[in-house]
């Protein structure tokens, strides 16, 4: 279980990342976050010390699937990905 402290320097640590970028998804009418995704950027010594982009932790509230959400943030990483210099971007499920 994660304990309220392990959660705020779990949470601090990503804040203060440049390799783990996380994404929401807000609706405004109901002032919730319905959506999730991260990107983790990976430095690798291979195509000219490039970066791979790893898609993960993809999540849409259970009131909101079926609306295409996870698709839209799947793609928006895509592109984050792709704009950050990646030569690939992998969906880890």
């Amino acid at each position: 279980e994660l304990s309220e402290e392990m959660y705020r320097a779990r949470l601090t640590q990503l804040q203060n990342s440049v390799d783990a970028l996380m994404f929401v998804i807000e609706d405004t009418n109901l002032q919730r976050i319905v959506g999730v995704g991260t990107l983790l950027i990976e430095h690798k010594f291979i195509h000219s010390a490039g970066r791979c982009g790893h898609i993960e932790d993809i999540v849409v509230d259970t009131s909101q699937r079926g609306r295409g959400l996870g698709k839209k943030m799947v793609t928006h990483l895509n592109e984050v990905a792709r704009r950050t210099g990646c030569y690939k971007a992998i969906l880890n499920c």
